[in-house]
């Protein structure tokens, strides 16, 4: 654990020096203050450092204008190469708190944490700041970004960054996203921007990572409508590898103890059509075999109807993904049992 005791060391967003009833505070933090600092912060002239950058946007931390270019050189600082300190962890986290009804600055802020988590899982330093922003708060300032403004760059902006924290596989942050409603704030903006590729494929990358072993994660996606938003993505955006890919896996893991719903809105058809869409992709002939096997079993033998009837169309699709992917063993296993099932 980093210490806190020191001059610009951080809690929850705040230094100790500038702040010290930090540690006392909570969401106290988001109420609307005046100070004389509150002044509109200049465009600077020339580039500033990282340091300057940093002591002038904690100077000023009461004016949304001087944080909001503060965060957007931080990102750019990160872009070229800057490596982001638990320092500047605390500052930008700060930013989002106290200005949380500002999209400027939430925009800005999320823009400079998803630049400095981007493929942090090649670097030992980087992963130990992702883990900072999760220990800090990150995620929940994140959430609440994308809960408060339904704007299509905040959107993507927070979700890009929750899922580069999420691959690095952490518990504590994938709990974080539950404790926080992130399932909602993900399915609200899947909503919201259902044509947008980024948000598509990120929101549906993070349902999945959230469900899989995870029967509470499964049950609150199903319950806030997941699958119809899972099923849209699918239909709206037909042409997009990696949304069908990740929609196909959100489905396969509901698909067991959730068959009969995904069924019900018409989820074989979707996901036949999206295999038949992109038949050279393996990995998405894999995941949606393994997908329409599973409502497949779990629907019949709960004594429901079928759902689907195989046409002709179907069948000669799948014997022709068996010998297109030959070297896949999933395809080769799944395929005959498939057909056995529908037919």
């Amino acid at each position: 654990m980093i210490p806190i005791n020191k001059p610009g060391e951080v809690f929850q967003g705040s230094c100790l020096k500038c702040h010290p009833d930090a540690l006392r505070r909570s969401d106290s933090m988001q109420s609307s203050t005046t100070s004389l600092m509150s002044v509109e912060a200049p465009i600077p002239d020339s580039p500033r450092g990282v340091d300057e950058i940093i002591d002038d946007m904690i100077k000023r931390s009461d004016s949304p204008r001087a944080q909001e270019i503060g965060c957007y050189e931080l990102g750019n600082l990160y872009k070229d190469g800057t490596e982001m300190s638990t320092r500047h962890v605390g500052v930008i986290i700060d930013a989002m708190y106290r200005h949380a009804d500002d999209v400027d600055v939430q925009r800005k802020a999320c823009r400079a944490f998803r630049i400095s988590t981007a493929n942090s899982g090649a670097n030992t330093s980087r992963q130990e700041i992702d883990r900072f922003i999760e220990a800090q708060g990150g995620i929940q300032v994140l959430i609440a970004a994308m809960r408060g403004h339904q704007t299509l760059s905040v959107q993507q902006e927070a979700m890009r960054t929750i899922r580069n924290i999420l691959e690095l596989g952490s518990d504590s942050s994938k709990n974080a996203v539950l404790d926080n409603q992130g399932i909602d704030a993900i399915i609200e903006a899947m909503k919201a921007h259902k044509k947008n590729p980024k948000v598509q494929e990120d929101g549906c990358f993070l349902l999945w990572g959230l469900a899989f072993n995870n029967i509470t994660a499964q049950n609150v996606i199903v319950e806030k409508n997941g699958i119809s938003a899972v099923l849209q993505a699918m239909q709206c955006l037909p042409s997009k590898e990696n949304v069908q890919y990740r929609a196909c896996g959100v489905l396969h893991v509901l698909s067991c103890d959730h068959a009969k719903k995904i069924a019900e809105n018409k989820g074989y058809n979707i996901i036949i059509k999206a295999a038949m869409e992109h038949d050279s992709s393996v990995r998405l002939t894999e995941t949606s075999f393994a997908t329409l096997l599973n409502l497949e079993i779990c629907v019949t033998e709960s004594g429901c109807e079928k759902f689907f009837e195989a046409d002709e169309k179907t069948v000669t699709f799948i014997l022709g993904a068996t010998q297109t992917h030959s070297e896949s063993s999933q395809v080769q296993k799944i395929g005959p049992l498939l057909l056995e099932r529908m037919l």
